[in-house]
């Protein structure tokens, strides 16, 4: 198996092995792709990742040191946002790729309940409340979040 290179951003975001990102706050944006817009998304996608607004894990971790070296209750200012899709998300992704870039068969096989979705997994195996309970926001396609928090 290759080692993760824990500079390279495509690899591994910075909220997921590490504390998490320093914060005070932070927001969450749950997001939909628009039907037949699929390219459009995907290039403004290519484009949000090549800007490096996106947290890689050697920056989190590199803010981590700096609010560590401060006195405690001392605030500085850092930021970190992630984006994360469900399997809908990453299926609107591939249609705007073209192909099969994602190798997202793979994933289905490999994570059956990722692929089936919160709607079929969460109210059998989490005890959660039926479907037609949930808040209206989670009972549509949720394609992606994106996570900002400083």
């Amino acid at each position: 198996m290759t080692p993760v290179d824990l500079n390279f951003r495509n690899n591994v975001q910075g909220d997921l092995f590490s504390r998490g990102f320093p914060k005070i706050n932070e927001t969450y944006s749950f997001f939909s792709i628009i039907a037949s817009k699929e390219k459009e998304f995907t290039q403004n996608l290519a484009v949000l990742e090549k800007s490096g607004q996106i947290s890689h894990l050697t920056k989190v971790l590199a803010d981590w040191k700096t609010v560590d070296s401060r006195p405690q209750g001392a605030i500085i200012d850092v930021s970190n946002a992630l984006i994360a899709f469900s399997m809908k998300g990453l299926e609107k992704i591939q249609a705007g790729l073209g192909g099969t870039g994602l190798q997202l068969a793979s994933l289905k096989e490999s994570d059956p309940a990722f692929d089936a979705g919160m709607k079929t997994d969460s109210p059998a195996f989490l005890n959660d409340p039926p479907v037609t309970e949930w808040d209206p926001l989670f009972r549509h396609a949720i394609h992606g979040l994106l996570k900002v928090a400083g």
